[in-house]
């Protein structure tokens, strides 16, 4: 994230906050994202017998339909029923009725959402929330994984409970697969479990949105060389703005090196544990040998996690994983990789390489 930009946002929402008498108004505060649940259950871990020669779980042998989930809710924990948007070839408009304004308190209401064109590209949209008294403000791109409420704490509990609800089905129901006839039963029981009021207060207190509070976003999360900011608007040329732009500086604080024993597998792909960055890295094979560095240079990721991240190592998919071997984030790109695929206690081989190049 650049820390301007970033700057720059937080300075806007107050003064919609302060300009609108909703700063001390939870209820009046809101936020709305997307995110997609697969008819489909993942395999997940069995206990057994040292020693077994056979360890089974039952799961689909395809990939099922993807129906996307709107979610949306206000600062004080309320959350708003959910919409699904599955394929299909006729629209019915009343599946579009009474969604958001009858449930929306009197007077001015703010609504973040992410930068999605589609969220501002439609005059008819703008004016009908202007009309409703309904204030849109966008987070600004590549800073929804820290500033937006829903990302923060609810579609990772979302996705955890739909993927238990599912793997029960499948084990009652081991010669069938989930369908949309099943998809209702199941999203209700997953949805009961991460839409709570404790997740909600909780995404929006973790964003610095209410209370607000900028400085709850923690340095390490402005990874992106902010010098890249100022290079727009000094005459150089576009190509070469976007090879300086692709590159990512990470400039590590000064803290405590972490050992080894500390770093512990992580449950999956999503997993983004505020881990901060040592100050040194150690090659496996030479615990001796200390390789100090002030920066790394990595190429930028997206946002999101994808749910098939794969090993840097090996390229072992993790959702379809076959090796023992722990799976470990590296704590500076943040990718995932088995702990055997790399050569460096704490960061995968490519970030181990850089860093040996310092030395």
């Amino acid at each position: 994230m650049s820390r301007p930009r970033v700057t720059e946002y937080f300075e806007l929402l107050v003064s919609i906050l302060q300009e609108n008498d909703i700063m001390t108004k939870p209820g009046h505060i809101y936020n709305m994202d997307e995110s997609g649940l697969q008819l489909c259950n993942k395999a997940t871990q069995v206990i057994a017998t040292k020693g077994s020669k056979q360890v089974s779980s039952i799961t689909l042998g395809e990939k099922g339909e993807t129906i996307t989930v709107i979610a949306c809710c206000n600062a004080e924990g309320t959350f708003l029923p959910p919409v699904f948007i599955m394929k299909g070839k006729n629209k019915k408009a009343e599946y579009e009725d009474e969604q958001f304004l009858p449930r929306k308190p009197p007077g001015k209401v703010l609504l973040l959402v992410n930068g999605h064109a589609s969220h501002h590209s439609s005059g008819e949209t703008l004016e009908y929330a202007d009309e409703n008294d309904v204030i849109i403000l966008s987070l600004p791109s590549h800073t929804t994984h820290f500033l937006q409420p829903l990302d923060r704490a609810v579609f990772k509990s979302l996705k955890s409970a739909w993927n238990n609800v599912c793997n029960k089905w499948m084990r009652s129901n081991s010669s069938r697969k989930i369908s949309r006839l099943q998809f209702g039963t199941l999203i209700s029981e997953a949805w009961a479990k991460a839409a709570t009021t404790s997740n909600a207060i909780s995404a929006f207190k973790s964003t610095g949105i209410y209370p607000y509070d900028p400085d709850i976003i923690p340095d390490y999360a402005y990874l992106i060389d902010e010098n890249a900011e100022n290079r727009q608007h000094d005459g150089m040329p576009a190509e070469n703005q976007k090879k300086s732009d692709e590159a990512r500086v990470c400039t590590q604080p000064e803290l405590p090196f972490v050992p080894s024993t500390l770093a512990e597998p992580i449950a999956g792909p999503s997993s983004r544990p505020d881990n901060p960055f040592p100050n040194e890295v150690l090659k496996k094979s030479d615990s001796d040998s200390e390789i100090s560095s002030e920066e790394i240079v990595y190429q930028d990721s997206d946002e999101k996690g994808s749910e098939d991240e794969c090993c840097t190592g090996c390229g072992e998919e993790y959702s379809a994983t076959k090796k023992k071997d722990d799976w470990i984030q590296c704590l500076y790109c943040k990718t995932l990789y088995h702990e055997n695929c790399s050569k460096y206690i704490n960061v995968c081989d490519l970030c181990g390489k850089l860093l040996s190049k310092k030395k």
